[in-house]
């Protein structure tokens, strides 16, 4: 995003500022940045960053274990995301990810995007999650609007810590857990399981 604001709209922007923008997906928000005839040319240029990153971009440690282990125990996983339908498929992709979720949300499937709920109750349909069974389901992110969505949707929330870059972003964030790692995500969601995940 800073790359591609500074040569397509003279224009620097924070990482702060990045982070309170963020919601939609990485088209829209760029959209409201770059002059309409350089659009075009600058979102294939974001892209192109992408691509160019792939050899540096890797999962977070234990996240593949524990996506094994819930699915195993026959948990239901879903995912939503505020990337469009292109940054999810490279993402999924790259990191080896799609097999897990059959038909991912994006910013692009919403009408709303976080904190509103309308992306957590697709994909927890999509999942196969029923409203009646929500309680029993659980939002992990590692972004404020992700918990606010999750409490939204009236599901529980826990914050993917692993992620989280600054963690005084969450200063008056409500949520139900703070995981530190994804075993800890692993043995709250499975008390019974073991140590290891």
């Amino acid at each position: 995003f800073v790359n591609t604001l500074l040569r397509f709209a003279d224009r620097r922007v924070s990482r702060e500022e990045l982070f309170r923008g963020m919601g939609p997906p990485e088209e829209e928000m760029l959209r409201g940045y770059i002059p309409k005839p350089l659009f075009p040319e600058a979102i294939e240029f974001f892209f192109g960053h992408y691509h160019r990153a792939a050899d540096r971009i890797r999962l977070f440690p234990g996240v593949q274990e524990a996506l094994a282990r819930l699915d195993g125990a026959g948990v239901k996983l879903g995912l939503f995301t505020g990337k469009g339908r292109r940054g999810t498929r490279w993402t999924l992709d790259l990191l080896d990810l799609a097999g897990w979720f059959t038909s991912p949300v994006t910013g692009d499937d919403v009408e709303r995007y976080k904190p509103d709920p309308e992306g957590v109750l697709r994909a927890m349909s999509a999942a196969g999650v029923s409203a009646e069974r929500s309680g029993r389901a659980l939002v992990v992110g590692d972004s404020p609007y992700d918990i606010q969505a999750g409490r939204a949707a009236g599901v529980k929330t826990g914050v993917a810590l692993w992620g989280v870059g600054d963690i005084a972003r969450f200063d008056g964030v409500e949520a139900d857990f703070r995981f530190e790692t994804p075993a800890d995500l692993v043995r709250a969601v499975l008390p019974a399981s073991s140590g290891a995940a």
